[in-house]
């Protein structure tokens, strides 16, 4: 009889068992089969979810601790691969107690991207900050310890010429043990690299929340140079603002930059229009507020040079010695080398009060006379100051206002165009958001006007899109056309929150094959019903059998006309498996994009070019026959099968992609 892995490794290493205590589970059997698992990380529960990942906590077996596990959301976009990698490179950099730390990065066996960290138990700083509403009196001394401890993080990431970008409460986490941990370095950059990438903001963001694009980082905390690129280049500055408003709002409660919505904010930093947190909350120490709004001065010059200077205005608060942010004098450094030697104070502080009275009694006739001398001076330099402040408050409102429009203007194109490439693509959610913004921020963009109306016809909000194509005049004939649309169906369909049913629909797509006019570039132009046919694929309203005649019936308008269609399709698990082999009539599957299809069969056919699928859910895809190119096929990130002739391709390699020749 063969002896077991377990008996095998016994003979090898004798008196095994002494090594091990008997009633001790996790040396049941040899190590070193644990370590050669295949599958390292069991399956976790989510914990967290953002804009581009989201996290798992689960458990590493090689190690036996828990871990919590990053993934990536949206695969198929290469960029994203790239951001999600580069922050946890970036991050794994950094090795400070105070930070974050990665454990391992790289691919699954799924071929998913990942990587790993320290889960992180416990409340955030924004979780500390709301207990600190009901108890404004709280010592003081305890967020200063928890901001000291931010402070020491990113002294350390500056001195490593890396820069967050994005520091606020909601990414500083807090142990149960006193630990304080920042995290979350996803905008982050090394300052010798140029970043040139450009993302679009969601106005509809409040001040909790990242905005990625012409505007990068999160508002309330953002430096005014990260909204205003005039004002300089993002550095170790905007983090120093940042942290600037993180002890703001542990002093009192409230973000620094307040407004009634996201551009007044913006606004409010612009023009460093913030309370002072004694105003807020009349227990805040001098020494701290005078660091916060040091730190949260409108120009680079006025702020601290470095984080090492703010800590070291931390240990002068702790130790009771006045501050650098705070304007110095005789009379604050007399009160401060009281509060340090309280005893010796009280004698000092008696004789300087005898000093006093005798003073005032010599003098008091003296002052009596020159009161009234003073009092009529004052009242001069009082109306040359109000006159001053009101020349200067109307300059700072002319130059914000231009700034504003300056801002919208060179905002509203980008917008529009990246908004203009999800259409084009059919990613209809992210074209409404970036077409929306692209007119919020410049309303008289007529481009930006005439793309939403043309968005609304497609999503069947035909008086919404009458509305709008009321306000624009000298209307061309293709715009016309568009316009005429849409008050026909406005007419038949007056509720824009129901959808047209299915045989009306068919009208309507014959309507639009007429219409070849659509705000994008020439290169990128897709005719109006496919617009319009895909989004109906994403609405619950359509049943299976709706989509399937909408897809046939779509298919047969976008092909050679004349020709016998059959599209034979069957459910699977809620996808769709669609044979069209054999037909020599296609030669666009464009109509078929947002479909959920599982299975695609083109065997035989015409088809030439299979960029329609590209961002498509097809995962199977039988192509055997067909003239297209290979390299075509990496754009298709759900592929996992592909059938192939034995002589098409015969280089062709994807990564995880099973190819199949027949």
């Amino acid at each position: 009889m063969s002896d077991s892995p377990e008996r095998k490794y016994i003979r090898v290493i004798p008196n095994l068992s002494k090594f091990l205590e008997c009633d001790d589970l996790e040396h049941d059997f040899p190590l070193s089969n644990e370590m050669n698992s295949d599958k390292r990380y069991f399956e976790g529960e989510e914990i967290g979810r953002g804009g581009m990942k989201k996290i798992l906590l689960t458990n590493d077996k090689l190690t036996s601790r828990n871990v919590a596990l990053a993934t990536l959301i949206r695969t198929e976009d290469p960029n994203q691969t790239e951001n999600f990698f580069r922050e946890a490179k970036l991050t794994a950099r950094l090795q400070h107690p105070c930070i974050v730390p990665v454990y391992d990065a790289g691919y699954t066996k799924e071929q998913q991207p990942f990587f790993t960290m320290k889960p992180v138990d416990g409340e955030n700083l924004q979780d500390y900050i709301k207990t600190l509403k009901s108890d404004a009196d709280k010592n003081f001394q305890e967020r200063v310890d928890i901001f000291s401890k931010i402070c020491d993080a990113m002294a350390y990431a500056h001195a490593q010429n890396i820069i967050h970008l994005d520091l606020k409460p909601e990414n500083i986490y807090l142990g149960e043990f006193g630990e304080v941990l920042v995290g979350d370095w996803g905008l982050a950059k090394r300052l010798h690299k140029e970043s040139h990438e450009m993302d679009i903001p969601d106005l509809e963001i409040q001040n909790d929340k990242t905005l990625h694009g012409v505007i990068k980082g999160t508002p309330g905390y953002m430096a005014p140079e990260q909204i205003n690129k005039g004002l300089g280049e993002s550095d170790h500055f905007c983090d120093i603002y940042a942290l600037g408003g993180i002890l703001y709002e542990l002093l009192c409660s409230e973000t620094p930059n307040q407004g009634k919505d996201l551009e007044d904010v913006l606004r409010n930093t612009l023009d460093g229009v913030q309370k002072k947190p004694s105003k807020i909350n009349p227990n805040v120490p001098v020494s701290l507020e005078s660091i916060a709004m040091k730190s949260l001065a409108v120009r680079k010059e006025d702020r601290y040079n470095s984080v090492k200077e703010i800590i070291e205005d931390i240990k002068k608060f702790q130790g009771g010695f006045i501050t650098s942010a705070e304007q110095s004098s005789f009379l604050k450094s007399l009160c401060y080398l009281f509060k340090r030697h309280k005893l010796v104070s009280v004698l000092i502080g008696l004789l300087v009060i005898s000093s006093i009275v005798f003073i005032i009694q010599v003098y008091q006739e003296k002052l009596q006379v020159s009161r009234e001398k003073q009092r009529a001076e004052s009242q001069k330099v009082i109306a040359i100051e109000q006159k001053e402040k009101a020349e200067k408050a109307f300059q700072l409102f002319k130059t914000a206002q231009n700034e504003r429009n300056t801002i919208s203007k060179k905002a509203s194109p980008r917008l529009l165009s990246v908004g203009l490439k999800d259409l084009t693509g059919f990613n209809f959610d992210s074209a409404r958001e970036n077409i929306q913004l692209a007119v919020l921020w410049s309303p008289e963009n007529r481009d930006a006007q005439i793309s939403r109306a043309c968005f609304l016809l497609i999503t069947q909000k035909f008086t919404q899109a009458v509305q709008v194509f009321d306000s624009l005049e000298n209307r061309d004939r293709h715009l016309q056309k568009i316009y005429d649309l849409a008050k026909k169906y406005a007419s038949i369909k007056v509720n824009d929150e129901i959808f047209l049913d299915t045989n009306t629909m068919k009208e309507f797509l014959k309507d639009c094959k007429k219409i070849y006019y659509l705000p994008i570039s020439s290169q990128n132009t897709i005719r109006l019903m496919l617009h319009i046919v895909n989004y109906a694929y994403l609405q619950d309203f359509y049943t299976t059998e709706d989509k399937i005649e909408l897809a046939n019936f779509a298919m047969t308008n976008t092909n050679p006309l004349g020709s016998k269609w059959e599209l034979k399709w069957r459910t699977n698990n809620s996808k769709f498996d669609i044979d069209l082999s054999n037909n020599k009539s296609i030669f666009s599957v464009k109509a078929l994009h947002s479909l959920p299809i599982r299975k695609l069969n083109l065997a035989n056919s015409s088809i030439k070019n299979i960029e329609g699928l590209f961002g498509s859910s097809v995962s199977e895809l039988d192509i055997r026959n067909c003239r297209i190119n290979g390299i075509d096929l990496k754009a298709l990130k759900n592929l996992k099968t592909l059938k192939l002739n034995k002589t098409q391709s015969p280089m062709l390699r994807l990564r995880g992609v099973e190819i199949i020749r027949q």
